[in-house]
């Protein structure tokens, strides 16, 4: 599949010069374009590959539309600018924009800079992945301590024995430890309801299962 690049002009620049001019540099390159912030909002769920922004001036609707392009797919993307204010650009940096050129557009200067756009966004892909696994041990490590709060307030074990628990069931069912976690916090949790309201707890009829069985914590 040849690799791809969506151009968003809203420049002075026509479409055919423009078009012209990144073809002869980005050959092999399958072109799209647009015209209008509402389009390029509207391409969020389907971006990929490259995407190159031209602007006269660079206005909060274009910071928006960008941002909504980010959350929905992360993309290499750069932008051009011949009038652009400082904090707008820092919003885009802020995005994860791999280019932001404040400057008039040079299309002999795109193989660079695409080759910079790539390279910027695999390194930032790199960091978010890894801040979002931080993020997920540090939850884990969170329903961990209370699983075994609730197991030893339970099942009067100690610390090691609640964790010994933990990681059992962890491996006999092939599952990460804070799921297991999550599993029993749910389960035991509806034994302190059944406790402290049985009538209502039996005419719920609430039965905690675990890969369809009973959990038996």
């Amino acid at each position: 599949m040849a690799p791809s690049m969506l151009i968003f002009n809203d420049s002075c620049q026509s479409r055919e010069h423009l078009i012209s001019s990144i073809q002869k540099v980005m050959t092999g390159f399958e072109l799209s374009y647009m015209n209008s912030v509402e389009a390029l909002a509207a391409h969020s769920e389907s971006a990929s590959g490259l995407i190159l922004l031209l602007l006269a001036k660079l206005e909060a609707r274009h910071v928006q539309a960008i941002k909504l392009l980010q959350e929905a797919r992360r993309c290499p993307l750069m932008v051009f600018a011949d009038d652009a204010d400082p904090k707008l650009i820092k919003q885009l940096i802020d995005f994860g924009v791999s280019v932001v050129i404040h400057g008039s557009f040079d299309a002999t200067r795109l193989p660079t800079l695409c080759a910079i756009a790539n390279a910027r966004f695999g390194a930032h892909q790199k960091l978010y992945g890894e801040l979002e696994e931080a993020r997920s041990r540090l939850a884990d490590r969170k329903l961990l301590d209370r699983a075994k709060g609730l197991l030893m307030s339970h099942r009067k074990l100690s610390e090691p024995e609640a964790y010994a628990l933990l990681r059992k069931q962890a491996m006999d069912k092939g599952l990460r430890l804070g799921v297991v976690a999550r599993q029993v916090i749910d389960t035991l949790e509806l034994l302190e309801l059944a406790v402290g309201q049985p009538k209502a707890f039996e005419q719920r009829k609430v039965t905690h299962l675990t890969n369809g069985k009973p959990a038996n914590f």
